[in-house]
């Protein structure tokens, strides 16, 4: 769900660089940040999903 919210722009933003290109969007809404951002937004969904796959379940049973 976060990699999708976070891939969730990627549509519009292609969509105007082919119709006005990289320079005018990055004058414009300064789109090398908007990048970044979403770039971060998946790498801490990322770090979240590992985290969650390194802790102990609590349904695991112990046997010794």
């Amino acid at each position: 769900m976060f990699v999708g919210l976070g891939l969730s722009g990627v549509i519009p933003v292609i969509h105007g660089v082919l119709a006005e290109g990289y320079e005018a969007l990055n004058a414009r809404m300064g789109l090398t940040w908007v990048l970044l951002q979403g770039g971060l937004y998946i790498f801490g969904a990322f770090l979240y999903a590992v985290s969650l796959l390194l802790k102990p379940s609590p349904l695991r049973v112990k046997l010794r």
